[in-house]
């Protein structure tokens, strides 16, 4: 299957970019093209990407001359997929995938044609597990989070966590994190792109919203790490 990359840069280390790149680079399972926006980068990323043009063919780079948020840059990549591209992966610029976790979740969406997207299992840096599937957000949540108490934020945390079961390895959640997001290209034919009127969060809760309304689903895979 061929799989067109997305990658939404802002102002970070060149650190970061390069290792995201390199990732998807490694990635045997997929014929990769990869889009690269950057926004407004005020170090030498720039330089980096463009010496990945060069080098890579499948490299295509956006350079913003500022920042103009997460939706607009990525609806510039997602505006401009090749006609033949079967599933599409949004990662942000410091996030790092692999081959396993990759091949993993488009062999759930080949079997599930109802799925709309589906995340992985994220692990920070310090290889700790993330919330990558949560509830919405409600005012109950954001409250309890921001007490200054500790069994209050422990509570928020806990609402934040999804109680719907998961099924071999799959799990329907309310929404995921935009870090890491893999559909089929017909779910950006069927819900359209990111609203441009949000800069930043929560266009991962609206998108995700949006994707539930279309009658497609959400899921997180448990063991795409």
């Amino acid at each position: 299957a061929q799989c067109l990359v997305g990658s939404e840069m802002c102002i970070r280390d060149r650190q970061y970019i390069s290792s995201c790149i390199n990732s998807i680079l490694r990635c045997t399972s997929i014929v990769p093209v990869v889009f690269v926006v950057d926004n407004g980068s005020t170090d030498n990323t720039p330089v980096t990407l463009k010496k990945y043009e060069v080098d890579y063919s499948e490299v295509i780079c956006t350079l913003l001359p500022e920042n103009f948020g997460t939706t607009i840059s990525r609806n510039l990549a997602l505006k401009n997929l090749p006609s033949d591209v079967s599933y599409v992966c949004i990662l942000d610029s410091d996030t790092v995938i692999n081959d396993q976790a990759l091949a993993t979740m488009i062999h759930i969406l080949e079997q599930n044609h109802d799925i709309g997207i589906v995340g992985p299992t994220m692990m920070n840096s310090g290889g700790a597990t993330q919330l990558s599937g949560r509830n919405f957000p409600s005012l109950g949540i954001k409250l309890r989070k921001a007490a200054p108490f500790k069994k209050m934020q422990a509570r928020g945390a806990q609402m934040e966590k999804p109680n719907t079961p998961v099924v071999q390895n799959i799990q329907d959640v309310p929404y995921l994190l935009s870090a890491c997001w893999l559909m089929p290209a017909s779910t950006i034919d069927t819900v359209g792109f990111l609203d441009e009127n949000i800069f930043y969060a929560p266009e991962d809760v609206d998108y995700c919203l949006r994707v539930w309304q279309a009658g497609l689903r959400v899921v997180r895979c448990w063991n795409a790490q």
